[in-house]
Order: structure tokens, then sequence, then C-alpha cells
């Protein structure tokens, strides 16, 4: 678990970015119909982190953007254990509708 918050500390501001940058990237990003690539550094080490997007609700137009780290840093065997180097070390993903909200969150601001 400690290497999966390391993880995601490393992508989070990626994340947010993505995030407020809104449905016309996740669409922009979807209409590519390729994954992008990028690193982040985190903790003397360099992550590859997998950007994508697909129609979650094709009908409703709301897009799935997927963020996936790969820790290329791994030994061989440590690679191995979690099932081949083409396992994501972590991935965390976010739902956008057209009105640039995002489904499936509670709004934790609303909450007292």
């Amino acid at each position: 678990m400690h290497k999966q918050n390391n993880y995601k500390s490393a992508v989070t501001p990626l994340i947010q970015q993505l995030r407020q940058q809104g449905y016309d990237e996740a669409l922009r990003i979807l209409n590519s119909q390729q994954t992008e690539y990028t690193e982040v550094q985190h903790g003397g080490k360099t992550l590859q982190v997998n950007i994508s997007a697909f129609y979650d609700d094709k009908k409703m137009k709301s897009v799935r953007v997927v963020v996936e780290v790969y820790d290329n840093n791994l030994k061989w065997w440590q690679r191995l254990i979690c099932l081949g180097a083409e396992t994501p070390s972590y991935s965390e993903d976010f739902i956008i509708a057209p009105d640039g909200s995002f489904i499936g969150e509670i709004d934790s601001s609303s909450t007292t």
C-alpha cells in the first residue's frame, strides 16, 4: 500500500491538471485514439505515465480518462510478481460529463 501511495502522490498534480482542463481535453484525448505518454519524476525515479480516454457512456457522451503509472525502475523479478511488465504499478480514472461535472463522485464541499 505504501508504494501505491507513492505512485498516487507522483501523479496527483497531473490528474488535477487533467480534471481542470475539463471535458474538451478529455474529448481531445479520446478523439486522438492514441495513448499519450509522459514521464514524472518522483523520489529520484522516472515513472512512465500513460493517459487514455474512452466513452464510458456513449449515449450520454461521458468520457472516462485513465492514468496508468509504470515503474520501469522495478527489477525483472519484481515485474514478474506484478504479473508482467505491462501491468501498471498504479492506475486512477475519472469520468467527466459534457457539462464538466464528474460522474460517480461525492462532492465533499457540500458535506458538513
